[in-house]
């Protein structure tokens, strides 16, 4: 693996890094290097009026590069002039949307996601693990900067079409898959979610959240129910997913003069005065409600 633009790429031991076969990565601390880019990607978005860009790069550096008095020295030194080149690229195009993206949360962390408007949590977009992803990825990312896709297949039923709009509501809800051939039926369940989600904009932008469980550790086939709720001190969104096993019960707290405005998909709760009982379903069944201060 060898090219003429090799001197403004990583090397680590005097050779560049790579990753697949045919994969490097641009020395951000090289001033040729953020040169090229200016020219070639700043300029370009500029020349042709983009306003919106997807950084989407999925490749490992590993331990570090060298350029500095150890190689995890010369990665934080690579970062953070990979930070500065985002923070120039939009102080000359102050109106671009910049999607962060790298599968996995390589960039999952404040100070990237601080000159971002987005970022895309995971490649595990039609798993039915996605609600644990999401429901843990809260500590990392605000929902609103959070991108979960709903892929939506044409074979898939309607509790499966609920699971993925549901999830989708644990961040900024994004639709893909089979748009184009979903029955009319499909498109009914998924306006539905869409509707109650809209009212949870502003909880969803300004609030803090919750996530409740009732299985195991592991990851994969997760086993149990899960409740993740998202609130202020007028409203709340509460979204419910249950996985293989989906039994029990979880007590969510909630104030009497708290009033469930609507609902979505299956969900079996109880209510009292203060607080909300949320049942398992059915193995692989969601829901949510959009709940609100009585007066409000």
């Amino acid at each position: 693996f060898a090219g003429e633009y090799d001197h403004m790429h990583l090397k680590r031991n005097g050779e560049v890094i790579c990753f697949g076969k045919d994969r490097s990565f641009w020395d951000f601390r090289n001033q040729e290097t953020v040169a090229y880019l200016q020219k070639h990607v700043i300029d370009f978005l500029k020349e042709y009026d983009f306003g919106y860009l997807k950084v989407d790069y999925n490749g490992n550096i590993g331990l570090g590069c060298d350029g500095a008095e150890s190689l995890g020295e010369g990665l934080r030194q690579q970062m953070e002039a990979v930070k500065a080149f985002f923070v120039n690229l939009k102080e000359q195009i102050p109106d671009i949307i910049i999607e962060n993206c790298a599968s996995g949360g390589h960039r999952l962390e404040s100070s990237m996601m601080s000159v971002t408007a987005l970022s895309s949590f995971s490649d595990c977009h039609e798993a039915v693990e996605i609600p644990y992803i999401a429901g843990n990825v809260q500590n990392l990312c605000i929902p609103a900067q959070n991108s979960i896709w709903a892929v939506l297949r044409k074979d898939d039923t309607l509790e499966r079409v609920e699971y993925s709009i549901a999830a989708g509501m644990l961040g900024r809800l994004c639709l893909s898959g089979d748009i184009e051939n979903l029955s009319d039926e499909q498109w009914n369940c998924i306006e539905k979610g869409i509707s109650l989600y809209k009212k949870s904009e502003h909880v969803l932008k300004h609030g803090t959240t919750r996530v409740y469980r009732t299985f195991h550790k592991y990851i994969r086939h997760c086993k149990g129910i899960q409740v993740v709720t998202r609130r202020n001190e007028k409203e709340m969104l509460l979204v419910y997913h249950g996985f293989l096993e989906a039994e029990g019960s979880l007590r969510i707290p909630l104030e009497s003069a708290m009033e469930i405005v609507d609902r979505y998909g299956h969900l079996a709760y109880d209510r009292t005065d203060d607080e909300i009982i949320i049942k398992g379903a059915g193995d692989y069944t969601a829901g949510a409600i959009y709940i609100k201060m009585d007066g409000e």
